[in-house]
């Protein structure tokens, strides 16, 4: 079971498995709830611990590009971004090319742009610039 836990949430992070198919994959382990983007909750079954999943800068570009290409909507990059954050402790982010202080910063802006406004895909532009 926690091997198939860490593999959906690489895959997630990866960008190849979308939100719906993660919470089916951590049904009864892991809760999301988005009914309003504005105040996203995540809950928690107290019987499994979720695995530590590392991520790197590659993700974090390759998400960004993504939405550039027009493969994920606004609502695809920002529901991403707020997972990744609301799993933040289960998410090591490998230390590489991109400062980790940076990368958690633009994931907060990620979250809080696309709540508060559009995620037009000029700002996004200007995000990858800064990681690569």
């Amino acid at each position: 079971m926690i091997d198939t836990i860490a593999n959906s949430l690489r895959r997630f992070v990866q960008g190849t498995l979308r939100l719906g198919d993660l919470q089916t994959a951590l049904q009864g382990v892991v809760t999301f709830d988005f009914a309003d983007r504005r105040q996203c909750a995540v809950y928690f079954s107290p019987d499994v611990r979720l695995p530590s999943v590392t991520f790197t800068c590659t993700e974090m570009v390759g998400a960004l590009d993504r939405y550039l290409a027009f493969d994920w909507s606004e609502e695809d990059l920002h529901d991403w971004a707020t997972v990744i954050r609301m799993l933040d402790s289960y998410f090591d982010l490998e230390i590489g090319k991109c400062a980790p202080d940076d990368v958690w910063e633009m994931i907060d802006e990620l979250m809080a742009r696309g709540v508060s406004e559009t995620l037009d895909r000029e700002y996004v532009k200007q995000l990858r610039g800064r990681l690569i």
